[in-house]
């Protein structure tokens, strides 16, 4: 039997290696279109449950975008991402107070350079998407989150949505030897709403709420498909 561990680290790689090749336009791309859409929800829930008095840790925490966010609300941040390229990125932001944050090189799958009990508050943005076994990253962040700690977390949607259409349109193009949507070879985890829910559970977690992602959501096209995300806000039990 494959070790999932082990198919977790392989992809995990590979991952890593696609987002080396685009950190120093990441936070370029929070500017504009969809990733300034997500960005705006994102800063919506991080804010109803940021406080003052807390410690929080931005897990694949990428240039930095959504770390800043905690950095404003927050005594304190721990900010980890696999990608060296993408800590760089963040390390030489200027609008991040840097004597506030803990910069790591990690991965989701090994959180032992952190305490036990030591946050208050875990941020996950398109990390476990890929991540073919997402049980083992979801026991490190229970045991780093203090008793009653909030874990946020993004999964892609199963269902029809952009995505669905994304992964058509690049199969196509794989016969015509064109790379398109080339991230979705590294976005191997997906799931319904209500299977994750049960997922958070049966790792230690009780779901508070559910916040969908539509880009564009106003379009008549994008009202009659499913989310391409889900933040799920969840408690430690």
């Amino acid at each position: 039997m494959k070790d999932p561990n082990q198919s977790n680290k392989s992809n995990l790689v590979d991952a890593v290696q696609f987002h080396d090749q685009i950190a120093s336009e990441w936070s370029q791309k929070y500017k504009s279109g969809v990733f300034k859409q997500r960005f705006k929800l994102w800063s919506k829930i991080l804010k109803k449950y940021l406080k003052s008095d807390e410690t929080w840790l931005d897990a694949g925490c990428g240039a930095g975008d959504l770390t800043k966010v905690i950095v404003e609300h927050c005594t304190h941040t721990i900010a980890f991402d696999p990608s060296e390229n993408m800590l760089q990125s963040l390390r030489s932001n200027t609008e991040i107070d840097l004597k506030k944050v803990s910069t790591y090189n990690g991965n989701i799958n090994d959180l032992s350079f952190i305490e036990e009990k030591k946050v208050s508050g875990i941020i996950c943005s398109s990390v476990f998407e890929y991540l073919k076994n997402i049980d083992p990253a979801l026991n490190e962040c229970h045991q780093i989150l203090q008793n009653d700690g909030k874990l946020i977390v993004s999964i892609p949607a199963k269902g029809f949505n952009i995505r669905y259409i994304q992964n058509i349109l690049r199969r196509i193009g794989i016969i015509f030897n064109v790379n398109l949507f080339n991230y979705l070879e590294h976005s191997v985890f997906h799931e319904t709403k209500e299977n994750f829910i049960q997922i958070l559970y049966q790792n230690g977690f009780d779901c508070l709420e559910v916040y969908d992602f539509k880009p564009n959501a106003e379009k008549i096209l994008y009202s009659f498909m499913a989310p391409v995300i889900y933040i799920y806000v969840a408690v430690k039990k």
